[in-house]
């Protein structure tokens, strides 16, 4: 992802922890993740610590996933009010207490033409979930990355065949 797009979905994380009414209360953090282009893995691409980032980094997109992994799997959002009492969790539960967030709720990203690309994930410090006020705004932000991160795969395959059009001119 370019530097333009990665701008965007910082302004979109910081813009979305801003717009609820609990967020100071319940000290909300969010992350986009993005889909690798065979759609096996997603890779963090801002929001949480570059250590986080690295401990996350090439999770699983399957039924069988975790929180971001199996929202876009599934193509569902995937909440969970309290990741320490969720059995499921019980091999990140170490990652979540040293990053401290008891909730986690993620939603798959979508293009127009619904291809999964990538989530948003909401962590809170306490264990909570999502108002329909909360799911309306992830909503508008999931809707603004997937045309932000849409525009920027089509310049980039843009790019891409511009050049392999200019090498094949020059043979």
């Amino acid at each position: 992802m370019g530097p333009d797009a990665r701008l965007a979905a910082r302004n979109l994380t910081r813009f979305s922890r801003s717009r609820s009414r609990r967020a100071a209360a319940s000290e909300r953090r969010c992350a986009f993740y993005l889909a690798e282009a065979d759609g096996k893995q997603l890779r963090h691409i801002v929001g949480m610590p570059e250590s986080y980032a690295r401990a996350v980094d090439g999770f699983k997109i399957s039924p069988e996933s975790l929180a971001c992994g199996l929202a876009v799997a599934s193509g569902q959002p995937v909440i969970t009010q309290d990741v320490l009492n969720e059995p499921r969790w019980q091999p990140w539960a170490g990652l979540a207490r040293e990053y401290d967030y008891r909730a986690c709720w993620s939603f798959p990203v979508e293009t127009t033409s619904g291809k999964l690309i990538g989530s948003f994930a909401m962590y809170c410090k306490e264990p909570y979930s999502p108002t329909v006020r909360d799911r309306e705004l992830v909503a508008a932000f999931t809707q603004a990355a997937a045309i932000i991160i849409s525009h920027y795969q089509e310049a980039a395959e843009r790019v891409r065949m511009d050049e392999e059009l200019m090498r094949s001119l020059r043979q």
